[in-house]
Formats: C-alpha cells, sequence, structure tokens
C-alpha cells in the first residue's frame, strides 16, 4: 500500500537516512556521519540493530540498540543499550494538516510498533537491557515491559578551594591491559558494563563526540586504579566538571574525587558532578556533595534477570548526553 508505515530493521548503507532523522532531535551533541558511524558500527562489542519506521521512503521514526556485555562478580550477560528512540513529529504534523491520515498498525502509533520490534529482538537475543528514557516517552516504555529504575541519581559540589590529596595522577592516552585487569579486580555484585581495554578505548579515546580525560592512579609506584574526567559547559555558560568514571578500590574514592577537585578547580570550573546511586556518608558528608535528581529522565530497564536501582555500578560512563 501507497499510504503505509513499514516496520523493518534498517543497514549500514542507510547511514545516512538515520542521521538525517537523528540530527533533527539531537542538536546539542555533535552528530555527523562520523561520530554516528563510530556509535553505531564501531564498538567493539558488535554492530547496533537500527529499527526504523519508513513512510513514503522516508525513515520518521527509529529505534537503536547499541550492543553491550555486561558483568557482576557471579555472571557475564549479553544485552544492549536502547538510544535513538525518535519519531519526527513535525512530519507526522505537516502531513496531517494537508489532510492525511496517518496510517496505523495493529491499532498503535508509530512509538509503540517501534518499541514491540524492539523488544521482539531483545527477547531473543538478549539478557540484559538498559536506556534512559525522558519523561514523555517514559510510560510508553513502561506500558511495553520496561522498569523504571530509577531517577538519573545526579549528585553535585561547588568547587570553591583547593583539596588535598595523596595519590600519582599521571594523564594517558589509552586503556591497556593494566587497567581492564583493575577493572576486574574490582568487580562486585553490582551489574557493570565489561570494560575491557577495547570497550574503553572506543568509548573514551576515540570518541568523536567528547573529550575525555583520562588518569592513571598510582600509590607507591603501583597502578591502583584510573578515573574519567570530562569538562561540560551548560546553556547558561556555567562550567561543569564531570567524574565518568573511578575505578579503583573504595579506599581511594576520597583521593580521587579531591584530585578532581582540584583538576577542575584549576580550570576555573566551579561545579563538579557524578553520579552516585548509594547514600554514602563519604560523599554527603566528608566531600560535601548534595543530591540534585534529574526527575525528567529515567534510567529504564529490561531483561532476564531481575533488578531494582542498588543492582547497578550506575555512573557517567553509560551515556554521552549528560
Amino acid at each position: 500500500m501507497k499510504n503505509e508505515i513499514i516496520y523493518r530493521q534498517a543497514n549500514q548503507k542507510e547511514l545516512v537516512n538515520c542521521l538525517k532523522l537523528a540530527s533533527k532531535f539531537r542538536k546539542n551533541i555533535n552528530l555527523n556521519r562520523k561520530s554516528i558511524e563510530w556509535e553505531y558500527f564501531l564498538n567493539p562489542f558488535g554492530k547496533a540493530k537500527i529499527f526504523v519506521a519508513e513512510y513514503k521512503n522516508k525513515f520518521i521514526g527509529m529505534t537503536v540498540c547499541i550492543p553491550l556485555k555486561f558483568q557482576n562478580n557471579k555472571k557475564t550477560y549479553n544485552g544492549f543499550r536502547v538510544q535513538d528512540a525518535i519519531t519526527d513529529i513535525n512530519f507526522i504534523r505537516r502531513e496531517i494538516k494537508s489532510g492525511i491520515k496517518i496510517p496505523r498498525k495493529d491499532g498503535m502509533g508509530i512509538f509503540p510498533n517501534l518499541i514491540k520490534i524492539n523488544n521482539d529482538f531483545l527477547d531473543k537475543n538478549s539478557e540484559i537491557n538498559i536506556g534512559f528514557a525522558n519523561e514523555k516517552a517514559l510510560p510508553f516504555w513502561e506500558r511495553n515491559n520496561w522498569i523504571g529504575l530509577c531517577e538519573i541519581p545526579l549528585i553535585l559540589k561547588t568547587i570553591d578551594k583547593n583539596q588535598e590529596f595523596q595519590c600519582e595522577y599521571n594523564s594517558i592516552k589509552k586503556f591497556t591491559n593494566i587497567h581492564e585487569d583493575i577493572w576486574r579486580e574490582n568487580i562486585n555484585d553490582k551489574l557493570d558494563i565489561i570494560w575491557t581495554k577495547e570497550y574503553s578505548n572506543w568509548r573514551y579515546v576515540l570518541n568523536p563526540k567528547s573529550n575525555y580525560k583520562i588518569f592513571e592512579i598510582k600509590n607507591n609506584l603501583r597502578v591502583i586504579g584510573y578515573m574519567v574526567l570530562k569538562k561540560y559547559e551548560l546553556e547558561d555558560k556555567t562550567k561543569v566538571g564531570h567524574i565518568c568514571q573511578i575505578v579503583c578500590h573504595d579506599n581511594y574514592i576520597k583521593d580521587s574525587v579531591n584530585f578532581a577537585n582540584n583538576y577542575f578547580f584549576n580550570l576555573s570550573t566551579k561545579k563538579l558532578t557524578m553520579w552516585r546511586i548509594n547514600d554514602e556518608s563519604l560523599f554527603f558528608n566528608d566531600l560535601g556533595f548534595k543530591k540534585i535528581i534529574l526527575k525528567n529522565k529515567k534510567f529504564i530497564y529490561k531483561g532476564k534477570k531481575p533488578c531494582n536501582k542498588s543492582s547497578w555500578n550506575l555512573s557517567m560512563s553509560y551515556s554521552d548526553i549528560y
């Protein structure tokens, strides 16, 4: 039928059409052919699965599943991060305004149909799946077997002076077996992305969308961890320093945060943020963070393993949006 929406999986040759659609809604992100190709097709865990709604030879909706591997101290799991869930509302409104009725499939609109084919794929091919849904999309996900685990657990502190730290912090250009081994040594019962050296280098070093600063942590000349930092500017031009990831024994967390405090303070950055689910006195009493919960977005989950927010070692490393 001519006036029909086709729901299907797109391929790598259709990348330009995906980019055209994504660019309409991701204007605050450095999105171009290089960045979308990096994210969708160069991930060491595998190529993305892209599901689209095609209408009159145009992509008017899509959702993307980025392959990931997860692990805790008991087991590894295959899964995906769902992202770029988009429908071209402006195009649809123009069609309706011109008197054209947008067809429905199985009594559902575009976004529910995309979630359905997305879920059908995940049910057959994955164990653990995550995503970040905004307040408008969340009801659709929750009605289709996704769980809103928690709001984004942002914590923030004002940087007004240098702090004391003891360890040695050296800037590095890439991750090696040493850093992968350190991550594995610090695995606990919480789920995390498997930070192999290949995935870490892809995520941080080769990332064309964001610039990260990576520091190796040493104590008594021995490498005991690493930390990833990112400087960010809000719409009002306020400079914010993000702690994207800290990997080390808990004994060195305070020292690492103090180093990050000083690094950003010396760059004239007045705010320091990170994600932290657990209400630990270290962060709120000793380090002076406050909760700034982002209520317009939620961390969402779908999978075969029962999970709640405490099941995760969630950090800013999970997403480039923040």
